[in-house]
């Protein structure tokens, strides 16, 4: 109310995906992204954890070591909603991509809604 922010130069704003240990407050692993990380985190029981980044990646992460096993660029800034769910027995995860807001001086991007599928287990 007043007061005035000086942002971070654009090529030192950064972001962090941090796991951290719920039984002992520990730092597990950390994911470092070359700008802040808006989108939303989806954790599932298979140790995949689904973000994205503002320069327009969609990342799928191992839970248990932060390793980046999939990328993908969806033409848009990722500050949004990430959800998975299962239809006639495939997993599919569903992120949003485009620039809300030009605050993060993310490029720019058309609302979209992008659909991955999970490959099927084989026998």
């Amino acid at each position: 109310m007043g007061g005035s922010f000086t942002p971070d130069p654009g090529d030192l704003g950064q972001g962090w995906l941090t796991a951290i240990d719920a039984s002992t407050g520990a730092i597990r692993w950390r994911y470092r992204s070359r700008r802040p990380m808006l989108a939303a985190v989806t954790a599932t029981s298979g140790d995949l954890l689904f973000t994205g980044e503002l320069d327009g990646d969609f990342l799928v992460l191992d839970g248990r070591d932060g390793a980046v096993l999939y990328r993908f660029n969806t033409g848009g800034a990722m500050n949004g909603g990430v959800v998975t769910y299962q239809a006639a027995g495939k997993q599919y995860i569903a992120a949003t991509s485009g620039s809300a807001t030009f605050f993060w001086r993310a490029p720019p991007g058309s609302a979209t809604v992008i659909v991955f599928s999970l490959p099927t287990p084989g026998p």
